[in-house]
């Protein structure tokens, strides 16, 4: 006779820790791939997909019929932009004993991360002819985790100082090297627009 032995028929599914986040969020998405029909001694093997549409997120191996993706982290390549509503699943190609799967689609928002700005004085008073090098730190909230990227533009009451500059790691130094004689009321607004508020 001659015995004909498939592949293992299966299913994969698709969850998330959260399905509302803001930018930087930690996301954990777990993919699980089970039998259809009696799966015998083998483990699906390869690795595992993660899709915004036709965006690739990450790419993670399979461990005991699970893979897990983190994002942001190091696997996590593909961004999630704020403001934007994303349908994601997963897809396996399958391997030698398993047969290749795709997952139902999962839609979660990702938000705004909010953010606090903080302007210092290097010193105060100074006088006049004295470069004053101010310090401005942009701090993303919770649950948000990477440092705020973006500009920050510096103004002397409602008056531009200088040009906007681009903030690195959360924060940046602004020296002016001449401020007239007065009081100058300095404020620093932060600009994004992307995935943090100012």
């Amino acid at each position: 006779i001659a015995q004909i032995v498939n592949k293992i028929p299966d299913s994969i599914s698709l969850t998330v820790n959260t399905t509302t986040a803001v930018a930087s969020q930690p996301l954990i998405f777990t993919a699980t791939i089970n039998p259809t029909a009696p799966a015998g001694v083998a483990t699906p093997t390869g690795q595992v997909t993660l899709l915004d549409g036709s965006n690739v997120i990450a790419v993670a191996n399979i461990n005991q019929n699970v893979a897990t993706f983190n994002c942001p982290g190091p696997g996590c390549t593909g961004a999630l932009l704020a403001n934007l509503q994303h349908n994601l699943q997963v897809v396996y190609g399958g391997d030698g004993n398993w047969t290749a799967a795709t997952s139902a689609y999962i839609n979660i928002t990702i938000n705004l991360a909010t953010t606090n700005t903080t302007l210092a004085s290097s010193i105060v008073p100074s006088v006049y002819g004295q470069p004053v090098t101010f310090t401005v730190s942009t701090a993303v909230a919770y649950p948000g985790t990477v440092p705020a990227t973006g500009t920050v533009q510096l103004f002397d009451n409602t008056q531009p100082l200088g040009n906007p500059v681009s903030i690195n790691n959360g924060t940046v130094q602004i020296t002016i090297p001449l401020l007239s004689v007065g009081t100058h009321n300095l404020i620093a607004t932060y600009v994004d627009g992307t995935n943090f508020s100012g």
